[in-house]
């Protein structure tokens, strides 16, 4: 193999010019030897080659989502990051190395698990439970495990013995191949996993589900040279999304969310107040939606009215309109709103939908697509920010796989702050080049729009437990055929890429708003723009004296009235 890494390289690299993060990969041999493809860091080549020059067995090697690396060796391991969770793990292992089996992370970066001889396994995070039974019994039952490798889906495969296998949520091709294997005692070095793609490597011969694979080309040439790899890792990541796929939905809980607002003007006396507020909207993931608002006057709560705001989406509001002469309500207000409703957790998943799912009509698709004032993509700066990060979908490129490189680039490029920049307006994001959750999605937003994808903005409030997590905001975009897609530029790590939450959102939040700039008619008030009103309602009044000096408190409390999962 180390001829491979001094004189195939020139000829691969012909092939392979990219440093995407997903399109690393390293391979390695049974006498140390290895292959990193470009892109992969100097350190993890460095790594390998101190290994390789001081005759120390690898184990294996592995990457993570966001492109850290470990080298499990028999004496140690080495890392890129020493405060990663796998890393953590290790140093619990009281430096008994020789008795690892093996380390692995999930395709998501969220699990982590270490298989000892003795037949214990630590673990943390995610990660199919089948997979980790299985890790726990077979040591126990006298086998020795040899690798563990998890794919999308809840996919996963464990080498064992000399020709042991089991494995779940696999394509049928690779587990056609590794039944084979097995009834013929065909060891198996290794299984790798590459989005949906895969790469199977024996003694003689090797598979994978694509040729066109710059890491299958390699391979094929290291066979043909007479090289036969034993162990292959890349970048976990979700893979192609060009096919078929459709969301799953699995029903979490139901849940009351109450929040409560008190305003106080201390310099004015009230003789009417117009107030308006968000309605819960309905989401395919919260459903069966039971809604209230009130007023709070000396004669008990008064009841909001149902409207709707003149933007083109049309959303349902709260607004009362309420001339009175009530000294409650003199110098302020206080309201009440209550959202109940059914948390579905979201999975993106392969596969074509068990029903067809409704197109947005010709209404709902210009809505999604028209500029607002908080989705300025028709400004010049924007459309030179789109161009300077070339996030302009290209010939060839489908919808959604250009989505999904529009979420890597803003959680690569764009920092999460929390830090004052200005109005949640896109070309101020751009212009002070950081923003938390809700700037994201603005940004992501207006990206996707102008692109002429129909997208939106969600902003939820935390609805599991009693231990408030505030609000979140992300974003969803329309894929044809599938529905709404989430993808959340922000929640986990800040800094590495990650495709753990593009299609998927956990059961942990209800829906308040969606978009901003809400366009209230108020009557003899005028029209006005609202732009966060899931979290402060916006009001009106008639009277005397001055509304500057307002003071507000908010509250909110959650009820989880029934758990289904």
């Amino acid at each position: 193999m180390k001829t491979i890494c001094t004189l195939f390289a020139l000829a691969f690299f012909s092939l392979n010019t990219r440093a995407d993060i997903f399109d690393w990969f390293v391979v390695l041999d049974a006498t140390n030897g290895f292959y990193a493809s470009p892109g992969v860091p100097e350190p993890a080549i460095v790594a390998l080659k101190e290994a390789q020059s001081e005759n120390v067995e690898i184990k294996s090697f592995a990457f993570t989502p966001g492109g850290d690396w470990l080298l499990l060796e028999n004496k140690g391991f080495k890392s890129s990051d020493d405060s990663l969770g796998i890393c953590k793990m290790l140093h619990k292992s009281d430096n008994k190395f020789e008795e690892v089996n093996c380390a692995a992370i999930t395709h998501t970066g969220n699990g982590r698990v270490i298989s000892y001889k003795n037949g214990d396994r630590a673990g943390e995070g995610d990660g199919p439970g089948a997979a980790w039974k299985k890790l726990g019994n077979l040591p126990r039952e006298g086998h020795k495990i040899r690798s563990v490798s998890y794919g999308t889906e809840d996919s996963w495969v464990i080498l064992y013995d000399q020709t042991g296998i089991c494995y779940g949520g696999i394509p049928a091709k690779l587990a056609g191949i590794l039944d084979n294997a097995v009834s013929n005692n065909i060891p198996i070095h290794c299984v790798a996993f590459s989005g949906r793609d895969w790469i199977c490597l024996a003694n003689d011969t090797w598979w994978s589900s694509n040729p066109n694979l710059p890491a299958s080309k390699f391979i094929d040439q290291s066979y043909r040279s007479g090289q036969h790899p034993k162990w292959i890792a890349f970048v976990p990541n979700e893979g192609s999304l060009d096919g078929d796929f459709h969301l799953e939905y699995i029903k979490s809980h139901r849940v009351t969310y109450t929040k409560n607002w008190t305003f106080q003007f201390p310099n004015y006396v009230s003789k009417r107040w117009l107030i308006a507020m968000c309605y819960q909207p309905a989401t395919a993931w919260s459903r069966d939606i039971k809604c209230t608002g009130a007023l709070l006057t000396s004669a008990g709560w008064k009841p909001f009215q149902t409207s709707y705001e003149n933007s083109p989406e049309k959303r349902p509001i709260w607004i009362i309109d309420y001339p009175h002469d009530d000294p409650l309500l003199k110098s302020g207000f206080k309201i009440q709103t209550t959202m109940t409703a059914t948390v579905y957790e979201q999975k993106l998943v392969s596969g074509p939908p068990s029903a067809p799912v409704l197109p947005l009509t010709q209404a709902q698709r210009q809505a999604y697509l028209a500029p607002t004032e908080s989705y300025d993509f028709n400004k010049d700066s924007v459309k030179q920010w789109i161009t300077q990060h070339n996030l302009w979908i290209t010939n060839g490129e489908s919808r959604q796989n250009f989505v999904r490189r529009v979420y890597r680039e803003l959680r690569k490029t764009l920092p999460y702050s929390t830090a004052d920049g200005g109005r949640w307006i896109c070309s101020q994001i751009m212009k002070v080049g950081f923003g938390e959750c809700c700037r994201h999605s603005v940004v992501g937003t207006s990206i996707l729009r102008a692109n002429g994808i129909p997208a939106r903005m969600i902003c939820a409030g935390w609805a599991d437990d009693d231990n408030s997590q505030g609000g979140h905001c992300w974003g969803e975009f329309y894929w044809e055929g599938v529905g709404w897609v989430t993808y959340d530029t922000t929640v986990g790590s800040k800094k590495k890429p990650t495709d753990a939450y593009f299609g998927n959102k956990e059961a942990h939040w209800i829906p308040q708003m969606v978009d901003q700039d809400y366009i209230i008619d108020a009557g003899t008030f005028g029209r006005r723009t609202a732009f966060g009103l899931d979290a402060w309602p916006i009001h009106w009044s008639e009277g005397e004296g001055s509304l500057d000096g307002e003071k507000c408190v908010g509250t909110s409390s959650i009820k989880v009235i029934e758990r289904y999962k």
